[in-house]
């Protein structure tokens, strides 16, 4: 039989199992955190068995995602009982390339390819050759055997019995070199931008703040652009030469995003830009901010009129009614705008104790 003791620690074990689970948990975490999905300390399998996945939760329910973006589930079996994962190599494969579903375009006589990146391509099967309109022929005594590309990011075409260079897409050859050779990739490169010869515009060291000294231009998909070196700043005026001017932690009238200007709450000192979030400067005198929101700025007065009572020292908490006249007082007030208390002893009387609740509690004959 079960001692006392021993019966009291199971049961103090019991109540504290039940009241962890009692714990008010944030219902988004619970919903979508793979350490308490669905329910608390419900953890889902964290070495998934299936290829190329991870674990998550998504509604209370634990299932599984790609883990490198090159993989994809393209037959849509990831949290069958059964499924294979993460199975296409979306860099890789023509009837997949670049993403689920996109197949590859190959003229006759050709084999579709998917290039690195998702590039599709194809080359031309053994005995053809490629022509300038991306056209597989047969091979011709003109060009021998077929033409061999002269070196990267370029295919070799035969064209009126003789090799010609032509560029993989996105690529030029912007040196016009005679190997003809495509080395610009004019999807990033910033001397040769969308085309041979086309330099991005980069920003004037003169120009530039010191929070903005290494900014510096950008080329992607062909278009110029600008690379703030603080992800606190922005370029707002749409102006390189003078780079990425604006510090959204502080601008007011850029306040977090460009545009974004903050205007001046009520009985403030002005409009501020705090950590890119609008609020105000100071309080106008004779008023406070005793709910916190800076939308609405100082909306409570706390001068010594008394009229809406005193402010408890602003921590949120507001006394709902005025300050009233202590006995034998002239009028009530408020004492450091925190506290309420009265401006003077009435003839004949002095305040002995110091307590304003009960006024000048001493009568002085004269």
């Amino acid at each position: 039989m079960a001692s006392a003791s021993a019966v009291a620690v199971i049961v103090v074990s019991v109540v504290a199992s039940l009241l962890l689970r009692s714990i008010p948990v944030d219902a988004a975490k619970v919903w979508n955190d793979p350490s308490n999905c669905g329910s608390w300390h419900f953890k889902c399998p964290c070495q998934p068995p299936k290829t190329n996945t991870k674990s998550t939760c998504v509604n209370g329910k634990c299932g599984f995602v790609c883990s490198k973006s090159q993989w994809q589930d393209c037959d849509n079996d990831i949290n069958a009982v059964n499924g294979n994962g993460c199975e296409t190599n979306v860099d890789c494969d023509p009837v997949n390339c670049g993403g689920c579903g996109i197949i590859c375009p190959a003229p006759a006589n050709s084999t579709p390819r998917c290039l690195k990146g998702g590039r599709c391509s194809f080359q031309c099967n053994k005995g053809f050759k490629l022509q300038i309109d991306n056209t597989c022929v047969p091979t011709t005594t003109k060009c021998g055997s077929g033409c061999k590309p002269p070196g990267p990011n370029t295919d070799s075409v035969c064209q009126g019995g003789k090799c010609k260079s032509v560029c993989h897409q996105g690529f030029q050859d912007c040196d016009a070199d005679a190997a003809g050779i495509c080395e610009a990739n004019v999807m990033e490169d910033v001397y040769n931008c969308g085309s041979c010869n086309k330099q991005c515009p980069k920003p004037d060291l003169n120009l530039l703040s010191k929070f903005s000294g290494y900014d510096y231009a950008t080329c992607l998909n062909g278009t110029c652009g600008l690379a703030c070196w603080y992800p606190t700043h922005a370029n707002c005026d749409g102006d390189v030469t003078n780079g990425c001017e604006i510090d959204l932690l502080n601008a007011v009238s850029n306040c977090g995003t460009c545009g974004n200007a903050c205007a001046e709450p009520p009985n403030t000192t002005g409009a501020a830009c705090i950590s890119g979030v609008c609020g105000y400067l100071d309080c106008s005198e004779g008023f406070a901010d005793c709910d916190g929101d800076a939308s609405n700025g100082c909306e409570i007065d706390i001068s010594p009129t008394v009229e809406n009572g005193c402010s408890d020292s602003c921590y949120g908490v507001l006394l709902n009614s005025p300050c009233l006249v202590p006995p034998n007082t002239v009028a009530a007030t408020c004492k450091g705008a925190s506290m309420c208390s009265y401006t003077e002893c009435l003839e004949d009387h002095i305040d002995w104790d110091g307590d304003v609740s009960n006024g000048c509690e001493i009568y002085v004959d004269g």
